[in-house]
């Protein structure tokens, strides 16, 4: 390995030590108990070398909202590999994408409540043409296409009832943080809501469109 390969090595592994200190400063004390200061006391840094890998401390959070969604595209690509049943695939990346976000869900609610640019760019869904830009929104519409499969139905189709199921999905997750439900009740709801999509889909139609 050479000197500059080497350098980006450290600069990397630096980086992503002063994101999991981040992280579980936020994880313990939620985001406002996040500071430069704290990082830098957590990992026996001066704030000075952390200011060397980013601007202040909006630039580590987004970077560090930007890397938790990576996890989220991640997790639902494993199902992807493990599986090529159209419904199976659908009904684990609806449940795999609901369980890690009860079991993230002070740092699902900060990204997903997040509306500074940097991180819209990785999380907004919505916009037409949405799945030539999100990876995530993406792979849901490449599911529910496989899914239905009907070959006179265009990408459009398939994007807005992805967008749709997204959506709901997102508003049940909220909603199970906000009143902390027990987790057997949690995978009752989940089981339920993940049924009520996929007898649609079977049905040839989309619940809420």
């Amino acid at each position: 390995m050479g000197i500059k390969e080497r350098k980006q090595r450290e600069r990397d592994e630096r980086r992503s030590l002063i994101l999991n200190a981040a992280n579980e400063i936020i994880a313990e004390e939620g985001l406002e108990g996040l500071s430069v200061r704290k990082i830098a006391d957590r990992i026996e840094y001066s704030p000075g070398i952390i200011y060397h890998y980013f601007e202040n401390k909006d630039d580590i959070l987004q970077n560090f909202l930007i890397d938790k969604y990576q996890e989220i595209v991640n997790e639902l690509r494993s199902v992807e590999i493990k599986t090529h049943d159209p419904e199976i695939m659908f009904k684990e990346i609806m449940k795999s994408y609901t369980k890690w976000a009860m079991k993230n869900r002070e740092i699902y609610r900060i990204i997903m409540f997040n509306d500074s640019p940097g991180v819209l760019e990785y999380t907004s869904v919505l916009c037409q043409g949405a799945t030539g830009k999100r990876q995530a929104i993406k792979m849901l519409a490449q599911a529910v296409k496989t899914f239905i499969n009907d070959p006179e139905k265009d990408d459009e189709f398939f994007e807005l009832r992805a967008q749709v199921i997204w959506t709901s999905s997102f508003g049940l997750i909220i909603r199970m943080i906000i009143e902390d439900i027990p987790e057997e009740q949690q995978e009752r709801f989940i089981a339920g809501y993940v049924e009520l999509i996929t007898n649609g889909l079977r049905a040839g139609k989309t619940p809420l469109i």
